[in-house]
Order: C-alpha cells, then sequence, then structure tokens
C-alpha cells in the first residue's frame, strides 16, 4: 500500500495564524510523515510566492533526504526542479505533460500518467473514472508485490527492466492513440435532414 500525504497549511492551522507559525508547522509534519514511512508527499501551497514556495520544498527536501519518501510540488514545476523534488503533480488545466517531459528527467515524472489519462478518459467516458481509480490503487498494490517477487527470482536488473518495458508499452499505447483517426458522429437532427 502506498501513503500519500498532501499538504495544506489551513487545514493543519486555523486561517488566522501567521504564516511563519504555519509554516514550522508543515515542516514538523513533514518530518513526522517521514518518520512514520510516508511514500509521497504532496506540497499544495498554490497561493505562496515563488521564494518563500522554494525555501518551504527545499527543507522538505531535505528532511525527506536518504529515505524512501519523495516530495512532489503541485503545479510549480519550475520550483520542484529548482529545490531538487522527486517530481510534479499537474493539475488538468496547468502545462501539458508533453512540455514537462522535455523538460524534466526521466524519473521526474513517474506519476504523471495517471492524471492525464484520467483527464482523457473523463472527457470520453465518465462513467468509466472509478473503475479507472480502482485499477490504479490495485494495481499499486499488485505492482509492489510483483516487483519484490521479480527481484527475487530474476534479478533487480532484470526486475528493472520489465518495468522500463511496461512503461515503453504504456508509451506505445498512447503514441498510438494520438495517431489513430478520431471516429465521427453525426447527431439524429442531421440524418432526419
Amino acid at each position: 500500500m502506498k501513503l500519500c500525504l498532501v499538504t495544506d497549511r489551513r487545514r493543519l492551522c486555523a486561517d488566522t495564524t501567521p504564516f511563519d507559525v504555519a509554516r514550522r508547522c508543515l515542516v514538523e509534519q513533514t518530518r513526522l510523515a517521514v518518520a512514520a514511512g510516508v511514500d509521497l508527499i504532496q506540497v499544495r501551497e498554490l497561493d505562496l510566492a515563488t521564494g518563500v514556495l522554494a525555501a518551504l520544498v527545499t527543507d522538505m527536501v531535505h528532511l525527506a533526504h536518504g529515505t524512501d519518501t519523495r516530495i512532489v510540488v503541485n503545479d510549480r514545476l519550475d520550483v520542484a526542479l529548482a529545490c531538487g523534488a522527486a517530481g510534479v503533480h499537474l493539475r488538468g488545466d496547468s502545462m501539458p505533460a508533453e512540455a514537462v517531459r522535455q523538460i524534466a528527467p526521466a524519473g521526474f515524472l513517474m506519476g504523471i500518467p495517471f492524471p492525464t489519462g484520467l483527464t482523457r478518459l473523463e472527457a470520453r467516458f465518465p462513467q468509466a473514472v472509478r473503475w479507472a481509480w480502482a485499477l490504479n490503487a490495485a494495481a499499486s498494490v499488485l505492482g509492489s508485490a510483483t516487483a519484490i517477487f521479480l527481484a527475487i527470482y530474476i534479478g533487480l536488473r532484470a526486475t528493472v527492466l520489465v518495468g522500463a518495458g511496461l512503461y515503453l508499452c504504456a508509451l506505445l499505447v498512447l503514441w498510438l492513440q494520438r495517431q489513430s483517426v478520431p471516429i465521427a458522429t453525426v447527431s439524429p437532427a442531421a440524418v432526419a435532414s
């Protein structure tokens, strides 16, 4: 199971709390989350100025350094790259994932395909979004267990190659999807006339 913490200082502290106190609370929350073994901390402090956010993220990255906890920044690629965060969380209305892929290193993007795919799925088949969440949860658990099993029986290098191959398959599916010709739909009113 993967544990994710999404920060929100306004929920952590009262709205009237001075920022320096709220910042200390966020840093302490990060320290406790890292100590507890949380897998991912998403810094979602959307209203902070760049310098203030960068200082906060830098402190959080330092707290997570040498652990399995990864820090990602919500919608601020510039801050994530400058501070050495593990990734960025992109909203549906933010910069395209393709642009991020050209700027950021390869390992930086591990979590981006699901939100991108979810946005596309919601546009085409909104009723399938719940199934996508369920499949994502199942794949996370089964993927972790399968990776351990494979590492024991075929070795770490071969396991990494299998994982890379699966990501390449996913990229191939996306590429083929973009190459396909969209099916034109005709409204019943147009047929009747």
